[in-house]
């Protein structure tokens, strides 16, 4: 089809300069530069002349970054070891580009290659520690994949170091060595290396790193007496708790045991330690350590009611602040502002607050049977009554008893517990996919499971797992769903008069369009569409009539929609029976009874509608109504049978195991 460009698009295209593109990028580097304080990746630098004249913005430039494994390197020292490494895969980063807010090309010198960490997928581009990697860049004029390409640069190297795989990040830990005779600087170095002549790890480190960092004389002349003085104060005497397991310690005189700290309030420790001598003697453990804390005023303090301001944290026998009072529960306290730092950085708004009754329990609770007690409101930290639970959404409980303070005052029915699911999203929701899970009741207000949406008509899902509890405890499949839209009216709509408009199809509990009707055979009016999307997307005309007809057997499209039955198996009609089933994955026999003189078509499908089998079955001319199916190449998992008796159909399943 031929169209012209606008002049936008023109003054785009003649915009690009692709005239640095006949040569490769130059000037090759690297850099190890934290990102926000964290070392996670090297930043590969490349230019498009010397001295590092960056791409331009009209140049719009799009690169290919590819990279593969050299050496492997010493995790201390960082030198090559070994041999070097033969047939490695090489990793493209392939069109890497940069643009402005308005998705127009911008200058692009220089690109991530992220360290790799446990959480990345097996197949995410990424680099290994301990590794010296050779790469190149070529970059293309243009971000549609049309432009003019430079070719490939020089092979340039970049080492990684030695990084923790589980976090993908770089950050090696040291150790402070102190010398043994006088004159001698400290010496900080990775903990990796061996302990240097003449001198001895620092006993408590967290001191030793402490001074060092605060007097760097220390470090780069001598560590003096003004450096030793600074590391004994550090250690002073008293009672020490440990940072992390095992009992209080008394130290007199230096070195205190490591990852241990001095007591702020040495009186509080020391009243702790007197009552309750198992914190002395066997293990600091959470009630000590709540103890303390209490003693103390240390925790994390929110705002009074009326007031306003960040949640504050008091350590180390901190100042309290006013206004202020220490959390109850000091455990939700502290999980509301490691989810959300807003609560402890900014302002302890209404949703910090909301996460913390929810947490502690503050709100609405509400009986765990329907009819079994009124919705009970509980203030901070209250102890809940036996048989409650905590409603999962307090706005929608609260608009509900105060809507009806009859949920509250007398009993939490039915009707308070229906409108509390209206509001809170919970319910039945369905698979997307039928046949890929069953039914699920969502009563914790989660919201949508992975591939599930809620049921536009809860009565008629409702409905349909009532009737058939398959539907909620095993699979959705094609007869729960084709009940389910029998009952809203979803599906395939024909007009009633040929050429009348096209097929449409319903979802979601839609109006039904004037002058159609449902389709008698859900699955004929698929297929027709699938054969031929004209009927769908333009007219319904004789050619898809003929098909439909065709499939159906014959006869005109359903005006009124019940035709289309889904026979239960139930004495005086036909019955199908089979075994063994499930089937051990050979066959299966299956017996038909009750049956009349017409002639009936059966066919079997599998759970997406896809017919496996078919035949006629004349029970006037063949008085064997038992069919050995051979299951021998079906997959395991559900079938459908159905016996098409003119327009009336009779269902039931059957499973492969």
């Amino acid at each position: 089809m031929a169209f012209a460009l606008s002049t936008a698009m023109v003054l785009s295209l003649n915009a690009q300069d692709c005239s640095p593109f006949g040569t490769a990028p130059v000037d090759l580097t690297k850099s190890f530069d934290p990102v926000g304080g964290v070392q996670d990746r090297v930043q590969v630098k490349w230019y498009k002349a010397s001295p590092q004249i960056k791409y331009s913005d009209a140049n719009a430039a799009m690169c290919d970054i590819k990279f593969w494994a050299k050496r492997t390197l010493d995790p201390c020292t960082g030198e090559a070891i070994g041999p070097s490494i033969t047939n490695p895969d090489t990793i493209l980063l392939q069109n890497v580009k940069k643009t402005f807010p308005d998705g127009s090309p911008r200058s692009i010198f220089k690109w991530p290659v992220k360290f790799r960490s446990a959480s990345d997928a097996p197949s995410a581009k990424r680099a290994d520690p301990n590794i010296r990697y050779q790469w190149q860049v070529r970059c293309e004029c243009g971000h549609d994949g049309s432009g003019p390409e430079s070719p490939w640069s020089d092979v340039k190297i970049f080492n990684t170091p030695d990084f923790d795989t589980a976090t993908g990040i770089y950050d090696p830990p040291t150790t402070v060595y102190l010398p043994d005779s006088p004159g001698l600087p400290a010496i900080r170095q990775p903990s990796c290396l061996p302990t240097p002549p003449g001198y001895t790890a620092a006993c408590n480190q967290v001191c030793a790193q402490q001074v060092v960092d605060a007097d760097p004389f220390c470090l780069e002349t001598e560590w003096d007496g003004i450096c030793q003085s600074a590391y004994a104060a550090c250690n002073g005497d008293g009672i020490y708790l440990p940072d992390a397991g095992g009992p209080a310690v008394i130290v007199e005189g230096c070195p205190p045991p490591p990852n241990y700290t001095l007591a702020c309030s040495q009186f509080c420790a020391q009243q702790v330690i007197d009552n309750d001598p198992f914190c002395l003697n066997t293990s600091w453990d959470g009630v000590c350590q709540a103890a303390y804390d209490e003693c103390t005023g240390d925790g994390i303090w929110l705002p009074n009611p009326g007031t306003s301001g960040p949640a504050v944290i008091v350590t180390d026998c901190g100042t309290q602040p006013l206004d202020y009072s220490r959390a109850c529960s000091q455990f939700c306290a502290q999980q509301v502002i490691n989810d959300d730092p807003f609560c402890l950085d900014n302002t302890w708004d209404g949703l910090c607050e909301a996460a913390y009754n929810e947490c502690n329990g503050e709100g609405v609770w509400l009986p765990d049977t329907i009819s079994g007690g009124v919705a009970v409101i509980l203030g901070e930290c209250e102890v809940p009554p036996f048989g409650y639970t905590y409603a999962c959404n307090q706005f929608c409980a609260q608009e509900t008893i105060d809507n009806d303070a009859f949920c509250s005052g007398t009993n939490w029915d039915n009707t308070c517990q229906n409108a509390y699911n209206t509001c809170s999203g919970n319910g039945i929701y369905l698979p997307d996919t039928v046949g890929t899970g069953p039914a699920i009741i969502v009563d914790d207000c989660s919201g949508a499971p992975l591939g599930y949406t809620r049921a536009c008509n809860q009565f008629c899902a409702q409905q349909v797992i009532d009737d058939d509890p398959f539907c909620l405890t095993t699979t959705w499949d094609g007869l729960c769903q084709s009940t389910f839209e029998e009952c809203t009216g979803d599906g395939i709509w024909l007009p009633n008069s040929v050429g009348g408009g096209p097929a449409v199809i319903l979802e979601d509990c839609g109006s039904a369009p004037p002058d159609y009707s449902r389709a008698a055979s859900q699955f004929c009016a698929q297929q027709v569409i699938d054969d031929d999307p004209f009927c769908l997307d333009t007219e319904w005309d004789s050619v898809c009539q003929g098909a439909y007809d065709t499939c159906t057997g014959g006869g005109a499209v359903a005006q009124d929609g019940t035709t289309d039955e889904t026979k239960s198996m139930t004495v005086g009609q036909l019955e199908m029976n089979f075994y063994p089933n499930p089937s051990d994955g050979t066959f299966i026999n299956i017996e038909f009874s009750e049956m009349t003189d017409d002639i009936y078509n059966l066919r079997i499908m599998d759970m997406t509608g896809k017919v496996i089998h078919s035949e006629q079955i004349n029970p006037a001319k063949n008085l064997v109504h038992l069919i050995e199916f051979q299951t021998g190449k079906l997959s395991q998992g559900m079938y459908m049978v159905n016996m098409l008796d003119g327009d009336i159909t009779f269902s039931s399943r059957f499973v492969v195991e």
